[in-house]
């Protein structure tokens, strides 16, 4: 607002001049100042970051060339030993494995129905769940192996070095011979094993778990005492 003092023919004269912004109406439009808001600037919410993809789940390549390797196979057929190799599975009835090095060696489910494995070296051999009916394991050597499960169903194991934490735990002996085989010399596991019908005629017990979890005493033979 602007205000002036001047005189007109003597008179005193006081102009005011109003001026107002663009906004204002000087009696025109009857309309009053209007207020300017300032518009809130617009929050714009970041979007979250993707989720990472899932690795892809990797494929089961559990295959029997991993548990049953060929070369193996070949080697044992071709020499009649195999130590330490991964045999698991393998398929082998009535094969003749007379004094086979088998020290260590997987043959976890393995058929070696009838086979002949008398004399052989199986020394910490794992032989769980394997098929060993009728076979031949006379005079066989199996320290620390492991035939937890095993179906020894009328097997031969006259004169077998069992001793030294053997594990026959589960497995099937009905009608095994075990005559003259050493369990002894160190605690053996035959709990819950089948022996009806085994033969154990000279059969060494001495600190062996036996079926019904009882550790058989010195001077057992034969029977578990």
């Amino acid at each position: 607002m602007t205000i002036r003092f001047g005189l007109f023919r003597g008179v005193p004269v006081v102009a005011l001049t109003f001026c107002l912004l663009l906004t204002v109406a000087c009696g025109t439009g009857g309309q009053g100042a209007s207020s300017t808001e300032a518009t809130p600037a617009t929050t714009t919410t970041p979007e979250a970051p993707a989720a990472p993809a899932s690795p892809a789940t990797a494929p089961d390549d559990t295959t029997a060339a991993e548990v049953l390797n060929p070369d193996d196979l070949a080697r044992l057929l071709a020499t009649g030993s195999c130590p330490g190799c991964a045999l698991r599975g393998a398929d082998l009835p009535l094969h003749d494995l007379v004094d086979a090095d088998l020290t260590g060696a997987e043959l976890a489910g393995a058929n070696l129905s009838g086979a002949n494995l008398a004399g052989a070296y199986l020394g910490g051999v794992d032989l769980t769940g394997a098929n060993l009916t009728g076979a031949n394991l006379s005079g066989a050597f199996l320290e620390h192996g492991n035939l937890a499960g095993a179906n020894l169903t009328q097997a031969d194991l006259t004169g077998a070095d069992l001793t030294t934490w053997v594990d026959l735990s589960g497995a099937i002996l009905s009608g095994a011979d075990l005559s003259g085989a050493d369990l002894s010399a160190g605690t053996k596991y035959l709990s819950y094993a089948n022996l009806t019908g085994a033969v154990l005629d000279s059969t060494l017990l001495n600190g062996t778990i036996w079926i019904d979890g009882r550790v058989c005493a010195e001077g057992s033979i034969e029977v578990c005492r």
